[in-house]
């Protein structure tokens, strides 16, 4: 599998605010740093509503589901 040069830079600096379209780990993380995902303790709702967005295929967003807890877990430093 391919990696994009914003996911190689995102490697680097999680933070790098830097994300390539029709890659699905960019689009995860830029979820992962959405304010969706900064409430989803209040309401996770919104944050599967964006993810239900932008992976309408449901094979497509349990593999974004994944990709996006995982980049939440790695923001957070666990």
């Amino acid at each position: 599998m391919t990696v994009c040069p914003a996911c190689e830079r995102a490697e680097k600096n999680i933070r790098t605010g830097i994300f390539q379209a029709h890659c699905m780990p960019c689009e995860a993380r830029a979820i992962a740093v959405g304010p969706e995902a900064h409430a989803r303790e209040a309401d996770p709702g919104p944050l599967q509503s964006v993810m239900r967005r932008v992976w309408p295929d449901e094979e497509k967003y349990r593999r974004g589901r994944v990709l996006v807890w995982t980049w939440m877990q790695r923001l957070e430093g666990r």
